[in-house]
């Protein structure tokens, strides 16, 4: 698998290629090679250990894809902050074995491809075994219904919190809310977009709020009034 993922990239390949002309004159077997430490007397040059750690690189958890979503907000909705709920499509757990992957009474066996450990190693590079996804057993009677993959094609119901002031074009994650991962995989993050609507009256500009209205000389000069009459004294109740 790694030698097939390298040779069929051509720029990898001459690299390879290359670095392996360059590898074969200077390796050295070590019993610190047979425990797969890397010095600084590795017979790798840089660029060797460079393609090789594309592929075996630091173990990290492996997620499902991402989803993204459009959520439309009123213009009241976007300034005061809501909670909305959101359907979409997804891959979700599979009904019939609730996401395994296999039948409940299955018997695993032991991974031939890792021999039960949950890792492979081509050295100096270690990572989890594709076969049985670092769980060192596979199991052979599979789920008819999904094939072995534990997912299936479904919809997903989602509460969102929108805080107050978010507007159009901003994104929300909700974490792990996306694609069901299957086996040994976490579940993919979920983005919704929200798309707010303009509103008749109100007109937004940052976080500032504005209306254009026509008002009468006295409400104008009622208006002029208060505010002096703020300024100089406060005003010791709510404005409405």
């Amino acid at each position: 698998m790694l030698m097939r993922l390298i040779l069929q990239d051509p720029e990898k390949r001459a690299q390879y290629d290359r670095e392996s002309l360059k590898g074969a004159e200077e390796i050295r077997h070590s019993v610190e090679d047979a425990k797969g430490y890397r010095s600084t007397n590795h017979p790798f040059s840089d660029t060797f250990y460079k393609i090789f750690s594309e592929v075996f690189e630091d173990e990290r958890e492996t997620y499902a894809a991402d989803l993204q979503v459009e959520l439309k907000l009123s213009f009241m909705e976007a300034a005061k902050g809501c909670t909305k709920h959101v359907s979409f499509s997804a891959q979700v757990p599979c009904e019939s074995c609730y996401g395994r992957g296999h039948l409940i009474n299955a018997k695993p066996s032991r991974c031939p491809t890792c021999n039960g450990v949950g890792r492979v190693t081509v050295f100096p590079f270690t990572s989890t075994c594709s076969s049985c996804k670092g769980q060192g057993k596979l199991i052979k009677d599979f789920c008819l219904v999904c094939e072995g993959s534990g997912m299936a094609n479904g919809v997903k119901d989602v509460n969102v919190t929108i805080p107050a002031g978010f507007d159009s074009g901003d994104t929300i994650c909700v974490p792990k809310a996306g694609n069901h991962g299957g086996r040994g995989i976490q579940p993919g993050n979920l983005y919704i977009e929200l798309k707010v609507e303009k509103d008749p009256v109100f007109q937004r500009d940052g976080t500032d709020i504005y209306v254009d209205t026509r008002i009468s000389f006295t409400q104008a000069s009622n208006m002029l009034f208060l505010a002096i009459k703020l300024k100089y004294r406060p005003y010791p109740g709510k404005l409405k």
